[in-house]
């Protein structure tokens, strides 16, 4: 991995942090009713594990 993947891998698991609701989870589209979607949440965490952003520890 070089140095700029590493940036742009930071930027992207920002940009999806960004979409976490308030209780923790992701939702696939913005009028989903109920917490959150499953899979879309186990995705966004894998991402953001791999980039080393987690989340709920701030970034």
């Amino acid at each position: 991995m070089q140095a700029n993947d590493q940036i742009l891998f930071f930027r992207l698991a920002q940009r999806i942090l960004s979409k976490q609701s308030d209780n923790g989870a992701w939702k696939l589209f913005a009028d989903e009713e109920n917490g959150g979607n499953l899979s879309a949440t186990v995705e966004a965490y894998y991402a953001c594990g791999f980039a080393g952003a987690h989340p709920g520890s701030g970034g």
